[in-house]
C-alpha cells in the first residue's frame, strides 16, 4: 500500500512539473469540412405591412406615378428647366424645393445661393418633393406642415392650417402670391387715397396663389360694405377647415383620381359633401349663378381701374400693366391693391368657380371696386 502511494504522488508531481513547463500553443489546425445545409423551410404567409407593399406590389408607386401623377401639373412639370434661377427655382424644381424647406428660408425671398446643386442639377417635382424617403423612421411622411410665411406680405402675415388640414401647409409653401417690388404692402388698406411711392411699372403676384384665398389670409382688406367672412370649407372640422386634399386627392375614377390633383364635382359628390347620392347637376346649377356673380365682380373692377387712363386701359385682363401707360405714375394705394385682389382672383380657378372661399373672395372683389369710388 505504501509503495501504491508513492506511486501516485510521483505521477501527481510530474504531471505539475510538465504543465508548469508547457511551451507555446502550436499553430491551428486546418478547418473541417463544413456540414450539410438543413432542408428549406416552408414559405410564410403574404405579409400585410403596408410600407413594404407600397413598392413590392403592383398598385404601387410606380402605379401612382404611371396612371395618376404624370397627368398632373407637378408631374408634367413643365417649366423646371426654363426656372431654376435663385427666385424660381423653390417651386419648380425638386432639389430647390427641399432645400427651402430643410434651410427654412425667409419669407423676404426663396433665395438659392448659386453654385448650389439645386441649381445646378435640376430636376423635375416627384414623389421625394412632398414625401419623405422610404426605409427611414418616417416613411412617406409629408417634408412639411408647418406654417407658411407669406412671400407677398415678406413674412409679417401667415397662414398655418391645423388639424386635419395641416397637410395644407405643404400646398400653400408654393401656392401663394409672390412679393410685389416696392410696394407697400401694410399702406395699400391703411391709406388707401394717397399716390403709391415709388411709382410702380409693373404688378404681379405670379401664377397659383390658391392658398390665401382658400386660407382668408392675405388678400388686400379694404374697408367696405362686406365683412370678411370664410366659408364652410375653411370653418369645418372645429375650425381647421378641410384640407386640400380633401377635393384635390378626391378618389372618384379615370385619370381624376387622387395624385393629379384635379378637383372635380364627382369628387365634391362622392366624398359625401354635396349630395349624398352622387348628383353632380344639382350641384353645378348650385354653383353657377355664385361663377356667375365672381365673373361680374371681377369685370367690374377691372373697369373700375382702368378708369384712371381715361379712355385707355392701364391694365389687361389678365392683371398686367400696360407698359409705359403715363397713368401709372398716379395709381394710389387704393389701385395698386385692387390690382393685387385682381390678380389673385383672376389666377385662382377654384375662386373664380366658388369653390375656395367665396364669402371671402366676394369681399375682396366688392370692396376693392368700393375703395376706387
Amino acid at each position: 500500500m505504501k509503495n501504491l502511494l508513492r506511486l501516485i504522488s510521483l505521477t501527481a508531481i510530474s504531471v505539475l512539473v510538465f504543465t508548469a513547463c508547457e511551451g507555446p500553443m502550436g499553430p491551428m489546425g486546418q478547418r473541417g469540412e463544413p456540414g450539410q445545409r438543413g432542408d428549406r423551410g416552408d414559405r410564410g404567409e403574404p405579409g400585410n405591412d403596408a410600407t413594404c407593399n407600397l413598392c413590392h406590389k403592383p398598385a404601387s408607386v410606380r402605379a401612382i406615378e404611371d396612371d395618376y401623377y404624370r397627368f398632373s401639373a407637378h408631374g408634367l412639370s413643365p417649366n423646371f428647366r426654363q426656372n431654376f434661377a435663385g427666385g424660381c427655382a423653390p417651386c419648380h424644381t425638386h432639389e430647390a424645393f427641399l432645400y427651402a424647406v430643410n434651410e427654412n428660408l425667409p419669407a423676404t425671398a426663396y433665395s438659392i445661393p448659386a453654385g448650389n446643386k439645386a441649381l445646378t442639377r435640376p430636376q423635375h417635382f416627384n414623389c421625394y418633393t412632398c414625401h419623405d424617403y422610404i426605409h427611414t423612421e418616417y416613411d412617406w411622411r409629408l417634408t412639411t406642415t408647418e406654417e407658411v410665411p407669406l412671400l407677398m406680405w415678406r413674412g409679417e402675415k401667415t397662414i398655418e392650417f391645423t388639424g386635419n388640414a395641416a397637410s395644407s401647409n405643404l400646398c400653400v409653401k408654393c401656392h401663394q402670391p409672390r412679393a410685389v417690388n416696392n410696394a407697400n404692402m401694410s399702406q395699400l388698406a391703411s391709406n388707401p387715397s394717397a399716390v403709391h411711392s415709388p411709382a410702380l411699372s409693373s404688378i404681379s403676384i405670379h401664377y397659383s396663389p390658391e392658398g390665401v384665398l382658400y386660407a382668408g389670409i392675405g388678400g388686400i382688406e379694404f374697408d367696405g360694405s362686406l365683412p370678411y367672412t370664410n366659408s364652410r370649407h375653411r370653418l369645418m372640422r372645429q375650425g381647421a377647415g378641410i384640407s386640400c386634399t380633401e377635393c384635390h386627392m378626391a378618389e372618384t375614377d379615370g385619370v381624376t383620381e387622387g395624385h393629379t390633383f384635379i378637383a372635380t364635382l364627382k369628387g365634391c359628390t362622392t366624398v359625401n359633401c354635396h349630395g349624398r347620392d352622387g348628383d353632380e347637376s344639382a350641384l353645378s346649377a348650385r354653383m353657377a349663378p355664385i361663377a356667375a356673380e365672381l365673373a361680374q365682380l371681377v369685370s367690374d373692377l377691372a373697369d373700375k381701374i382702368n378708369e384712371i387712363g381715361s379712355g385707355t386701359d392701364i391694365m389687361t385682363s389678365d392683371g398686367s400693366l400696360v407698359s409705359g401707360h403715363p397713368e401709372l405714375a398716379n395709381l394710389t394705394n387704393a389701385h395698386v391693391g385692387a390690382i393685387i385682389n385682381y390678380q389673385l382672383v383672376v389666377n385662382d380657378a377654384g375662386a373664380k368657380a366658388g369653390a375656395h372661399n367665396y364669402p371671402y373672395v366676394k369681399a375682396l372683389l366688392q370692396n376693392s371696386i368700393e375703395a376706387l369710388e
